[in-house]
């Protein structure tokens, strides 16, 4: 059972509900997920251009046998140039979705249930940033761990916690 005894402060006079271990631990991870994301972002924002000139350079010539499919690759460098092409929009969206996640998980430290679907709202916009901008391309491989699996995980252990959360 999470810890929810209340503390007064010196005076005794005002109670403060103590948040619950779980949303605790769930709002650090946050947190530190929301840092990792900006750093991230701007690393992609940095290496668009580079990534791009990577794919393209992966491009087999005609004739030329290799284990990876044609078709694959021009999908890959097709999806690399959208990427350097909104880098700026993804950046924002990318942005705006950890300031929403950031704010989300502060409010929902001082028990307010709006935080919770101000988190959810940020989780949200990266991803479908991405589709928009990106295409459904970048939604393969390892980039689908992490931008669905991770989100659905934190979505259902807060949904968990939401009975603590209040107006």
């Amino acid at each position: 059972m999470p810890d929810t005894d209340t503390k007064t402060d010196a005076a005794g006079t005002s109670p403060r509900q103590q948040i619950p271990s779980l949303l605790n631990i769930l709002t650090i991870l946050t947190l530190v997920g929301c840092s990792i994301g900006i750093l991230s972002s701007f690393w992609a924002y940095r290496s668009a251009k580079e990534r791009y000139d990577d794919a393209l350079g992966l491009q087999i010539p005609e004739g030329q046998f290799n284990i990876y499919p044609r078709k694959a690759l021009g999908r890959y460098a097709e999806m690399e140039r959208r990427s350097y092409e909104n880098r700026i929009a993804i950046l924002l969206v990318s942005l705006t979705g950890i300031a929403f996640c950031a704010y989300g998980a502060f409010q929902m430290r001082r028990l307010k249930k709006r935080g919770f679907y101000l988190w959810m709202t940020g989780e949200s916009l990266p991803i479908l940033g991405t589709l928009f901008l990106v295409g459904g391309g970048a939604m393969g491989g390892v980039s689908i761990f992490l931008l669905l699996l991770i989100p659905a995980i934190f979505f259902f252990l807060y949904s968990s916690q939401r009975i603590y959360l209040v107006n």
